[in-house]
């Protein structure tokens, strides 16, 4: 205890401290000033100033150490449990904490700047804001800026929970997520915070950081589970979900990404991508991608709800970047969408490719558009319109059409559309073929040996669409609520634009429809 620090190692190597108990020290708790080969081994320090641990170009491990309650300066800055940075271009050093407790610091739980860090079975919790408001995150790491250094972090079996503003701020850092869980991060002064992971590039040193998130979860946060901008996104065995709305009530994503800024350098085929992984309960969107390349593969997106504004849905949205410069791109493969109120999957001035996935169970909230399963539309903006292909896939249950292509190119091939329904006096299909009054432009599908079939008013309509049917069958049509209706396929003019497609339909099958 005392007005100063409780214990400063200044340029020595290979010190241990154990069993020590450091208690309302008026500076840091421990001050490390190009120390190499610390131990901290069962230390507890509470009510430190500034910092609980300070790491100035040093390099630290923490094993069973609890860093609680640090308090602020007068000023009201700092309150770190700790903080760690470098101290020229060569000496950084690097933070290693295992089964270690962070709770109830101030303005942010473990800071890096350009340092490495490593958490192993270790707990980052209930940071407080800063005086004015401000911050209360979990864990922030970034490069620093003034020595050209980016971090790497490692969690391993750590949980990071109940912080406030975010749970994890990444900025050029590459992060590696195993085991860990990011939940209950709280509502900061920012309206628009209480996100899970948010991870951009550096502005600085312009890196863009990877992040890869293996058997991990991101639960029970606001406004958005992971924010992603910056480079190669990988969820593994994973999972996110039950993002609620922020205090203004929009959003509660799972999984935003939005292009890097500046641009990634190294983008691969894939920038986002989710294998083995599951994103429920969120809402607006479960996974949104804005001018990014997102591949699902045997994922399952599933209950996604509307924000409290009623947008949106949407298991997965695929659009263009902010100023429309930019589409995104959508590759799903062995993936489950089901139970979402807005589209599965929502297609705007991109492109999309789903194989062997299966769409089901599409539920329309009331007051909703009438969207479809899959959704492929258009951009009201730029008037970038998509192309979208689907094969070996099934699409069943969904309230309104199966799927509905306004304006773009849609092709669809050894698909089943079984068992769209209408909803809310609005009709079903399997296949619904529309012009986008916006861009003039109406759809162009191909329907090759696929089978509509049991849906409600029309297997397949086109209003103005350019339609080719080849080796399908489209059978079963069910008539509306009313007994109308019921019919294999109708074509007819577009009444919004007054344009008259094509229909062409060869070596097919049109049999038992209702009308």
């Amino acid at each position: 205890t005392g007005a100063g620090t409780g214990v400063l190692v200044d340029g020595a190597t290979a010190v241990t401290l154990a069993d020590l108990e450091i208690l309302d020290t008026g500076s840091f708790g421990v001050e490390l000033r190009s120390a190499d080969d610390v131990a901290l081994e069962r230390v507890a320090i509470r009510r430190a100033t500034d910092s609980g641990v300070l790491a100035d170009g040093s390099t630290v491990s923490l094993d069973r150490v609890t860093l609680r309650g640090t308090q602020p300066l007068g000023d009201g800055t700092a309150g770190e449990g700790l903080y760690a940075q470098c101290v020229s271009p060569t000496q950084c050093g690097g933070v290693t904490l295992t089964r270690s407790w962070v709770t109830d610091n101030h303005h942010v739980g473990i800071a890096a700047w350009g340092v490495d860090l490593s958490a192993t079975e270790t707990v980052v919790a209930h940071t407080q804001p800063s005086p004015d408001g401000s911050f209360g995150v979990g864990v922030q790491a970034e490069c620093d800026g003034g020595w050209d250094a980016c971090p790497q972090v490692t969690f391993d079996h750590t949980v990071v929970q109940y912080n406030t503003g975010t749970g994890v701020v990444l900025y050029g850092a590459d992060a590696m997520f195993t085991d860990t869980v990011v939940e209950h991060t709280r509502i900061g002064d920012n309206p628009l915070s209480g996100e899970g992971v948010y991870a951009s590039c550096d502005t600085v040193s312009t890196q863009c950081g990877h992040l890869t998130l293996v058997r991990s979860t991101v639960r029970h946060n606001h406004h958005i589970g992971i924010a992603f901008a910056g480079g190669p996104l990988v969820l593994t065995d994973s999972v996110v979900r039950d993002t609620q709305p922020s205090s203004g009530g929009g959003f509660g994503m799972g999984l935003e990404a939005i292009p890097a800024t500046p641009p990634a350098s190294d983008v691969e085929v894939c920038d986002v991508t989710l294998e083995r992984s599951l994103v429920a309960g969120n809402r607006r969107a479960g996974v949104a991608a804005y001018g990014r390349i997102l591949c699902l593969d045997d994922t399952r997106v599933a209950d996604t709800r509307p924000d409290e504004g009623g947008t949106g849905g949407h298991g997965v949205m695929v659009l263009r970047n902010e100023d429309r410069t930019l589409g995104a791109h959508l590759n799903a493969e062995r993936s489950i969408l089901s139970a979402n109120t807005g589209a599965h999957i929502f297609i705007e001035g991109s492109t999309a490719q789903v194989d062997q996935s299966w769409l089901h169970d599409r539920r329309n909230h009331p007051g909703a558009v009438l969207h479809g399963a899959v959704l492929s539309q258009c951009d009201p903006v730029s008037h970038d319109c998509s192309d979208a292909v689907l094969t070996e896939s099934l699409i069943t249950d969904s309230d309104g059409a199966g799927i509905k292509a306004v304006g773009g190119v849609l092709e669809v091939r050894e698909t089943t559309v079984r068992a769209s329904r209408p909803v809310a006096g609005k009709p079903g299909a399997g296949l619904l073929a529309l012009c986008h009054e916006a861009s003039q432009d109406c759809a162009q599908v191909q329907v090759r040996d696929s089978t509509l079939e049991q849906n409600a008013v029309a297997n397949l309509y086109s209003g103005g669409a350019d339609v080719t049917v080849t080796g399908a069958i489209l059978r079963a049509a069910q008539p509306d609520a009313a007994g109308y209706f019921g019919r294999g396929l109708n074509a007819e003019c577009s009444a919004e634009l007054d344009a008259c497609g094509t229909l062409t339909v060869t070596g097919t099958l049109i049999t038992g429809n209702h009308e």
